[in-house]
């Protein structure tokens, strides 16, 4: 399993949107052929968290809003349609 992406950053918030960043990983220890973006809602209302693992987890025991798959040569995504005044938390895994 390829390593762990780096950096992994909200940089951008709007009302329904949020937009991620990383970095791939250093050394990537495998093929990398995708990346997992995870996102879910969370219980406050703070803008957002990021956070990545390996571990397929799924959020730490959060229920999953979404999983999206991103390509390899992608490094950034834009997730739209979230429920504004609404706290979610973002997990970027590789594949």
């Amino acid at each position: 399993m390829p390593s762990a992406p780096r950096s992994v950053r909200v940089i951008g918030a709007g009302e329904t949107s949020l937009w991620v960043t990383w970095s791939p990983p250093q050394p990537i220890n495998g093929v990398l052929r995708q990346y997992r973006l995870l996102y879910w809602q969370t219980t406050t209302t703070a803008t957002t968290t990021a956070a990545y693992n390996n571990d397929n987890s799924g959020g730490g025991g959060a229920d999953v809003v979404q999983i999206v798959a991103v390509l390899a040569t992608v490094n950034s995504f834009n997730i739209t349609d979230l429920n504004p005044a609404t706290g979610y938390s973002v997990q970027v895994t590789t594949a």
